[in-house]
């Protein structure tokens, strides 16, 4: 099913991978030229040092128009995804499924699809950009980059381990959904009937219930994220520590060290935003299979 949707929609793909590529470029250049300017600060070349500000200047005013320009196509490619697997939905039978069920399949999880889609390559593009930065680090010294290496491979298999943990809060957070929006639609039923006059109790017990999964889900999967970065962020330290010994036995230059700063910093926002992905594929994978289920009725 996904196969064909995004084959329906190669124009806004293409587009979106485009921009994405270009933010990417921009952004990696930026830290290397600023590395150059401290460089030849130090050296009090400030005559060189003024020039590269400039490029400095024009390569992060292209990098913001780039990150504009990707956020509407961005839209554009999740609001055709998004009416491609709506029009699927067209002239299927819902009587064995409950309306508060098919509607929250309907837009809650056909949301998740299109936005999950929408980051992929944005996302996958971030993995290439721990290859650029890994690079780098190997051509500053081999030691880093294996250091590097090493935290980067074992945060990102941490991170799958524990999505596939996750996985199972999510289901259970979906079915609890379900059960509360249905209760919801049959309560005001009963309310408009004249049957009830107040919010039963079994209503109160089922958003009770949802609200602790939601709860459990969303604190375990922020805790995994947090940890993550914790343990980067601590590994960049070390790094700097190191690098600063070489910097006295004159192995490198400080522009080396803004290097592997800037780059350090990247490295812990990209985590950040792929232990989201690893959550939002969860989620995506759950989504897949409630959405399969009503469109091949």
């Amino acid at each position: 099913m996904i196969k064909q949707v995004i084959k329906e929609n190669k124009k806004p793909l293409i587009l979106k991978t485009l921009t994405s590529i270009m933010m990417c470029i921009t952004s990696l250049l930026i830290p290397i030229y600023w590395g150059k300017v401290v460089k030849y600060i130090t050296n009090v070349n400030y005559e060189k040092a003024n020039y590269l500000i400039i490029i400095c200047f024009i390569i992060s005013s292209l990098y913001y128009f780039w990150c504009y320009i990707n956020q509407k196509t961005w839209y554009n490619y999740y609001s055709q995804l998004f009416l491609t697997i709506s029009k699927k939905f067209k002239n299927k039978k819902i009587t064995e499924i409950n309306s508060g069920k098919f509607a929250n399949i309907a837009y809650n999880d056909t949301d998740i699809i299109c936005t999950f889609l929408g980051n992929l390559i944005t996302r996958l593009l971030q993995l290439v950009e721990f290859i650029v930065i890994l690079i780098s680090f190997y051509l500053v010294n081999y030691k880093i980059f294996i250091f590097a290496f090493i935290i980067i491979v074992f945060m990102l298999v941490f991170q799958i381990y524990a999505g596939k943990e996750l996985q199972e809060y999510n289901k259970n957070k979906k079915k609890l959904l379900d059960e509360k929006i249905i209760k919801d639609l049959e309560m005001q039923e009963q309310i408009r009937n004249k049957e009830i006059n107040a919010i039963s109790e079994i209503n109160n017990i089922t958003t009770t219930k949802y609200l602790e999964s939601n709860y459990k889900f969303n604190v375990m999967s922020q805790g995994i994220i947090y940890l993550v970065l914790f343990i980067i962020d601590l590994s960049r330290y070390g790094i700097i520590f190191y690098a600063i010994t070489l910097t006295k036995q004159n192995l490198i230059d400080i522009s080396a060290i803004v290097l592997i700063y800037t780059y350090y910093s990247k490295i812990i926002t990209n985590f950040e935003t792929l232990g989201t992905t690893n959550i939002e594929y969860r989620n995506y994978k759950v989504s897949i299979e409630r959405v399969k289920k009503i469109i091949e009725i």
